[in-house]
């Protein structure tokens, strides 16, 4: 059995999710930290160290979300989609999604029929990989027509 497609998750995708995430986290802390320190008329130098701590615990968090998601394997085959990860395998069959979607740049959610959404995490290429998924679904519509 040899798959048609298969996507494993990205250090890349993962360092630049973590680049973006950290930096916004710790502008929009600092940014309410001084804005609460205007209104309350008190002394700035909490903010920055504060706003560093938080945004650290966030960063180990996604560490860890990193940590479980790396071992993971897409593959499509057969009319089904393949889950090999940490926690063992999956199959998911063709049928049984209804829409795929790209969410926050690295991530690929697949939406099934019986409402359960299932995420593909880190992915270096996310709209390719959906439009793979999507243009295999049973009830997907034909390509639109190129201009010519």
């Amino acid at each position: 059995m040899e798959a048609e497609f298969s996507w494993a998750p990205s250090r890349q995708a993962f360092l630049r999710r973590i680049a973006i995430s950290t930096t916004l986290t710790f502008a929009g802390l600092a940014v309410l930290g001084l804005l609460v320190s205007l209104w309350f008329e008190a002394g700035i130098l909490w903010v920055f160290p504060t706003s560093a701590i938080l945004t650290i615990g966030f960063a180990v968090e996604d560490y860890q979300g990193w940590r479980n998601a790396r071992l993971d394997r897409w593959s499509l085959s057969e009319g089904r989609l393949l889950h090999e990860g940490p926690e063992g395998m999956g199959m998911i069959s063709l049928t049984d999604i209804r829409r795929v979607r790209v969410r926050f740049g690295t991530r690929v959610i697949l939406f099934l029929a019986d409402g359960t959404r299932v995420a593909m995490r880190y992915l270096p290429h996310p709209r390719e990989t959906a439009a793979q998924i999507a243009a295999l679904l049973p009830d997907s519509p034909p390509p639109a027509p190129s201009a010519s």
